[in-house]
């Protein structure tokens, strides 16, 4: 039974690979894929002196073509092999927050997202950073589980990674010490009731306190890079913004709508259909974190998850003059699990709308793929 689970999760890791490696090279490097080539072919010391953005993804891009040589299926490849290996870290992560079953399902909207089949296929650095912030997030969940000093390592180690790799995952231990903090205060009201009070406070306290002090680190870790290039990050945070465009809130409403869409369904499907499904994505997203079966840890890691990444960068200046979904992606993680926990209390609530909804699910993923492989793509060609 072992060696047919076994199988099964490794023919599905190599069909989602299959799907981020087919049309790699099938259309011309975009202007941002074109800074990556340049700066991947640059030596590390002129990338660490040169640009403003964290230089992680760009110092890895620029060993694997030492290695594999250079040409979009090779630059290319750096990501989908990233993109992959998302897979197996979906899987383990939803099997911390559900369960097997759930984490089975899982992996095969993973493996069919465009959302994640677009970033896989992009000399860009988010197939990396996904790789990276779903680490993070199962280690802090295994350290909640099993507070010991190794779990806290890693998870310090990942983040210290994620940080940099992109200035948009500074909103995650934020979040994450939110979470923490919030589940901890639950955790406390239970176990009050079974355990001598000063000894469980004084447990509980130590552990946050090694927490924070880890958070502290990663914190000292990556302020020498900021401190690098102060005078470029006004700039990248808060630019210029015409008055036509500086209307916050109308701003942030489109953002988090456009995220939601491309999140769901990918950029490739008309407008009219997008949206509807995207509503429909939307509802098993709320019915999952709404769910009876969802534990309150996996409930408070899920929402924290969603919505704080979604209101630290959506209201920044920024967002006014220029935004895209993928500046979300610490989001992209609670989106998905709640998806499938929705799905999960639908099947135990009416097992008839489930296999409806879910094939309705996987059809809206693999039509967003179809228009991406063989229309958008052709087009851009």
């Amino acid at each position: 039974m072992r060696l047919r689970i076994t199988l099964l999760l490794l023919a599905v890791l190599i069909w989602g690979f299959a799907l981020r490696l087919y049309t790699l090279d099938a259309k011309p490097f975009w202007f941002d894929e074109g800074l990556s080539v340049d700066l991947a072919l640059a030596p590390p010391d002129y990338v660490l002196n040169t640009i403003d953005r964290p230089p992680l993804y760009y110092v890895l891009l620029h060993g694997w073509i030492k290695i594999a040589g250079v040409g979009p299926f090779t630059f290319r490849f750096f990501s989908a092999w990233w993109g992959a290996l998302v897979l197996p870290l979906f899987y383990v992560l939803a099997r911390q927050v559900l369960d097997r079953r759930a984490a089975w399902l899982t992996l095969l909207l993973a493996a069919l997202s465009p959302f994640l089949v677009y970033y896989a296929q992009e000399a860009r650095t988010y197939s990396l950073t996904l790789a990276l912030l779903l680490a993070s997030c199962w280690s802090m969940l295994k350290w909640l589980n099993d507070p010991r000093p190794h779990w806290l390592i890693v998870y310090g180690l990942t983040t210290l990674a994620c940080l940099y790799t992109h200035y948009a995952l500074l909103v995650l231990p934020v979040a994450q010490t939110l979470a923490v903090v919030w589940i901890s205060v639950s955790r406390t009201t239970v176990n009050e009731q079974l355990q001598n009070r000063s000894i469980f406070t004084r447990i509980h306290s130590t552990a946050l306190l090694h927490w924070f002090g880890v958070e502290a680190m990663v914190v000292l870790l990556f302020l020498p890079w900021p401190l690098h290039v102060r005078q470029n990050l006004p700039q990248l945070i808060a630019p210029e913004i015409e008055a036509a465009v500086a209307a916050p809130l109308p701003a942030a409403a489109h953002a988090a709508w456009t995220t939601l869409r491309e999140f769901a369904v990918g950029r490739a499907l008309p407008s009219p259909l997008a949206d509807g499904l995207t509503l429909l994505f939307l509802f098993l997203v709320v019915l999952g974190a709404l769910s009876p079966s969802l534990t309150t840890t996996a409930r408070r890691f899920l929402l924290t998850g969603l919505l704080i990444p979604p209101l630290l960068i959506l209201l920044l200046p920024r967002t006014a003059v220029y935004f895209a979904p993928k500046y979300l992606l610490a989001a992209a993680p609670a989106f998905y699990l709640l998806l499938v926990a929705g799905l999960e209390a639908l099947r135990s609530a009416s097992p008839r709308w489930y296999w409806v909804l879910l094939a309705v699910v996987i059809a809206a993923l693999l039509a967003g793929l179809a228009v991406w492989y063989f229309v958008a793509q052709s087009k851009v060609a």
